[in-house]
């Protein structure tokens, strides 16, 4: 079990197990690769990798992923599904990613284990490789902001006229 808090600091334990990953299956939806909605299977060994990743690219679902996964205690204390939702974001939808990503490990089998964490962990350093890359491209774009320009374009008077010049053909 995992603990996080919302951006409310309200305080959220989290348990991934058979039932609330058959909550989360019956209640949260993707697209399939026709754009139609499919069952958002967060456990299933075959499509783990896709479902992480979509996890880890789209904070939507990771609040509706949680959602469903928390109705029991979200229910307890009172609260509706946009009063949950609107306590995601920024740090706590971090946090909730991370409190999740932890419990699929643990939920998996011995025998999965391993293989799911390493597969985390791997997704974690090629996130780190992709955001420095993007780092640096920023950066590139950024360096001549604010600096003298040393080419000037032409003056317009170095521009030939248009129409015709001596080297094409007449008409």
């Amino acid at each position: 079990m995992r603990e996080f808090k919302d951006s409310e600091g309200r305080p959220w334990r989290l348990a991934l197990t058979c039932a609330s990953a058959a909550r989360i299956r019956d209640m949260v939806a993707v697209p399939d690769a026709e754009g139609k909605p499919r069952p958002f299977d967060l456990v299933d060994a075959k499509t783990l990798g896709e479902s992480v990743a979509m996890l880890r690219v789209s904070p939507i679902l990771v609040g509706e992923v949680l959602y469903a996964a928390l109705i029991q205690d979200v229910n307890a204390k009172g609260l509706d599904r946009e009063s949950f939702l609107a306590g995601m974001s920024g740090d706590s939808l971090d946090a909730g990613l991370s409190a999740l990503e932890a419990e699929i490990v643990s939920f998996s089998p011995g025998r999965l284990r391993g293989v799911v964490s390493s597969m985390l962990a791997q997704m974690d350093v090629l996130e780190a490789q992709e955001t420095a890359k993007v780092i640096r491209q920023i950066e590139g774009m950024t360096a001549g902001v604010g600096t003298a320009s040393t080419n000037s374009p032409a003056s317009s008077a170095s521009i030939p006229a248009s129409g015709h010049s001596a080297n094409s053909p007449a008409p």
